[in-house]
């Protein structure tokens, strides 16, 4: 399950990338389902390491596996290389977020400072070239 999750982050990734917004609330939804998914399968394995009487803190984990079999240990560091993978990878899809909302939030103040700067007539009918415009809120009239 955790590699489906990369696998989508990395979706994300690639929607972000191209740009392709219409993608984004599907991913969205799959994201969040397969998240919830993760948390009660952390949830029951955390669970199962506390009734085993450890404690369930990454100390106690260890403990736990050198009670195991030796493929248990091995697959329990790729599970956690595969939790770093997908956190490195919801970090930089956050980075491409925000790098998209700044450049959109800077187009629209340069076309907001264009529309101002417009030879546009004031409330008295007078043009209001090179003058200061009043400020207005985005959908105020």
């Amino acid at each position: 399950m955790l590699d489906q999750f990369v696998a989508l982050l990395q979706r994300e990734q690639q929607a972000l990338v191209d740009a392709d917004a219409p993608a984004l609330p599907a991913i969205a939804q799959e994201k969040s389902k397969l998240g919830e998914q993760l948390n009660r399968l952390a949830n029951e394995r955390l669970a199962a390491v506390a009734a085993a009487g450890f404690a369930t803190d990454a100390a106690g984990i260890r403990l736990w596996l050198a009670g195991q079999p030796a493929a248990t240990a091995v697959l329990w560091d790729q599970l956690l290389e595969r939790a770093r993978t997908a956190q490195r990878l919801n970090q930089t899809n956050g980075q491409l977020i925000e790098t998209r909302l700044q450049h959109n939030q800077q187009a629209l103040n340069a076309l907001l400072q264009a529309a101002n700067q417009a030879g546009v007539y004031g409330p008295d009918g007078q043009p209001r070239l090179g003058t200061a415009p009043a400020t207005r809120s985005i959908g105020k009239v």
